[in-house]
């Protein structure tokens, strides 16, 4: 019963101070909850402020490598997250930007580049990492190194 306690007790100390990951559950409610979602404002300059406003400053511009189809944004137990639907020359992806997150369980690190892990979500392919204390989650009906090669754009 002691050792129950302890462990209830670091995963709430755990989950308080950040180092929480996604579990898949709840990134099929983000999916679900973005689908069909059409952007307010699909703009540059609005969807940066919307960001601003959730992020602060440090939130990559993907206006510059996508085109923005829509945009939506919330909260996950009480991490601000941001939806993206983009569109590039090979078709649609989806960018999930959370803040306070340190993962999606269930993804595979990749052997070479430890940055980043990968895996199918929702049957689609997809790709995370994690910096500034936010998780970015890629997915798009890719491989992985293309969507690695389209995270180290958006990183950039």
């Amino acid at each position: 019963a002691i050792l129950l306690l302890v462990i209830v007790y670091a995963g709430a100390v755990n989950w308080a101070i950040g180092g929480q990951e996604l579990s898949e559950q709840q990134v099929a409610g983000l999916i679900s909850a973005g689908a069909g979602e059409q952007a307010e404002s699909t703009e540059g300059a609005d969807v940066n402020e919307m960001l601003r406003r959730s992020f602060g400053n440090d939130v990559p511009d993907v206006s510059q490598l996508f085109r923005i189809a829509a945009v939506s944004n919330g909260e996950i137990e009480g991490s601000p997250y941001a939806r993206f639907t983009l569109l590039d020359a090979q078709g649609p992806l989806t960018l999930f930007v959370v803040n306070g997150v340190e993962g999606i369980e269930n993804l595979e690190t990749d052997r070479v580049r430890k940055d980043y892990s990968f895996g199918k979500l929702d049957g689609e392919s997809c790709v995370s990492w994690t910096e500034s204390n936010r998780t970015f989650l890629l997915m798009a009906d890719r491989s992985n190194e293309q969507l690695i090669s389209l995270a180290d754009q958006i990183r950039e």
